[in-house]
C-alpha cells in the first residue's frame, strides 16, 4: 500500500526513476509497511488490547512518517537546489491534503451518514461536494507551482477516493435519496465540463478540460464496477470479517448489488454521451484517454491498488475502524464480537 507514496512523489517532482531509485523505492515501501505493522503490534502489547482502536489509521500514519527517508533517495544535485526544495514542500502539501480529505475526513463523514436520518443524509451530501471542490481547487493551486503534469495524478487520486467513499456510503446504508443526489451532482458537473469544452475557443484549454473530464468518467465507471465485483466475492468468502456485507440479509445484499449496478449503468450512459458529443465536435477523446492512461499507468496502478486496500481494510474487523467511537471491546471485557466492526455487550 505504501508504494504509492514514493511513486507519486517522484512523479510530481519530475524525477526520472533509474534502476537504483526503483530498488530503493521498493525497499522504502517494505520499511514503511514494517513500521506500520510494528507500531500496531507494540501499541497492542503496551495497552494489552486487540484489536487496537483505529489500528488502520495509526499504522498508516506511522508508515507515512518514514517519508523523511525519501529525501536521500533523490539525486544529490536536486537536493542542493533551493527551487527543488520548494517543489518538494508543495508535493508534501498535496499528500497531506489528499490524506486529510479522503483517508480521514470522508471516512468520518461515512460514519456520520450511516447513523443520520434521511433528511440529514441528503444535507450532508453537500459536505462531500465541498470537500471534493476544495481538493480540486488546491490541485489547481499546486499545478501552478509544480506544473500541469501533476494534474492527472491528483485527479486520479481524488476521483478514485471520492467514488470509493460513495460506494462505501451506499453499502453502509445511506438513504437512496442522498445517493441519487450525489449521482445527480456528478452528472451536472460532467455537463458543466462538457459545455466548457464546447464553448472554450482555446485548444489548450479544451485539451485540459477534456483530459480532466475523461479521466473522471473512466474512474466513475471503473470503481463502482470493481466495488460490485469485490463485494460479491467478499459475500461468498469469509463475509463475517467485512463490516459492509456481514450483517446483510440476502434480500438487502441483492438490493445493494442492484444499486451499484444502476450506478454503473448511469455512468456508462453518461460516459457514452460525453464521447458522442466530443466526437461530433471533431475531438478525439478516446485517443487522449489512451495516451493519459499509457503515460501515467505506473502511478495509476500504484494509487488504485493502495486506495482499494485502504478502503476495504477500513471495513475489516481486525482494523478496528469503529468510527462510532464506542469501542465496545474496551468498555467491557465481556463484549462479544458479532461480525465486522459490530460488537455486543453482555451488560
Amino acid at each position: 500500500m505504501f508504494y504509492m507514496f514514493p511513486v507519486l512523489l517522484l512523479s510530481m517532482l519530475g524525477v526520472v526513476r533509474t534502476r537504483k531509485i526503483n530498488i530503493m523505492l521498493v525497499a522504502w515501501a517494505f520499511l514503511a509497511g514494517a513500521t506500520a505493522s510494528a507500531t500496531d503490534f507494540v501499541g497492542a502489547v503496551i495497552f494489552q488490547v486487540f484489536p487496537l482502536p483505529l489500528q488502520l489509521m495509526i499504522g498508516t500514519n506511522a508508515g507515512t512518517c518514514q517519508m523523511v527517508w525519501l529525501w536521500w533517495v533523490l539525486p544529490a544535485e536536486l537536493r542542493r537546489d533551493p527551487a527543488f526544495r520548494w517543489r518538494l514542500l508543495f508535493a508534501c502539501m498535496a499528500f497531506a491534503m489528499s490524506m486529510g480529505v479522503f483517508a480521514y475526513g470522508f471516512l468520518l463523514l461515512n460514519a456520520v451518514l450511516a447513523r443520520a436520518r434521511p433528511l440529514l443524509q441528503i444535507a450532508l451530501t453537500v459536505v462531500y461536494l465541498v470537500g471534493k471542490l476544495m481538493y480540486e481547487r488546491f490541485g489547481i493551486f499546486l499545478s501552478k507551482r509544480l506544473g500541469a503534469d501533476i494534474m492527472p495524478s491528483l485527479i486520479y487520486i481524488g476521483s478514485v477516493s471520492y467514488e470509493m467513499n460513495l460506494c462505501v456510503a451506499l453499502a453502509g446504508g445511506v438513504h437512496p435519496g442522498a445517493f441519487a443526489m450525489l449521482l445527480g451532482i456528478d452528472a451536472v458537473e460532467n455537463i458543466f465540463h462538457l459545455v466548457s469544452i464546447v464553448r472554450n475557443p482555446s485548444p489548450k484549454a479544451q485539451q485540459f478540460i477534456m483530459a480532466h473530464t475523461l479521466l473522471r468518467e473512466f474512474v466513475e465507471l471503473l470503481v463502482p464496477a470493481q466495488f460490485l465485483l469485490l463485494l460479491t466475492v467478499l459475500r461468498h468468502i469469509r463475509p463475517r470479517y467485512n463490516d459492509l456485507v456481514c450483517s446483510l440479509s440476502d434480500e438487502a445484499f441483492r438490493s445493494l448489488q442492484l444499486a451499484l449496478a444502476m450506478d454503473v449503468a448511469v455512468e456508462a450512459v453518461v460516459c457514452l454521451l460525453v464521447q458522442v458529443v466530443l466526437l461530433y465536435k471533431g475531438l478525439t477523446p478516446l485517443t487522449l484517454l489512451r495516451g493519459i492512461l499509457a503515460l501515467h499507468c505506473h502511478e495509476f496502478l500504484a494509487v488504485h491498488s493502495a486506495l482499494v486496500c485502504y478502503y476495504l481494510w477500513s471495513q475489516h474487523s481486525h482494523m478496528s475502524m469503529d468510527l462510532s467511537w464506542t469501542f465496545a471491546w474496551l468498555q467491557s471485557e465481556s463484549a462479544i464480537w458479532e461480525c465486522g466492526l459490530q460488537w455486543r455487550s453482555e451488560h
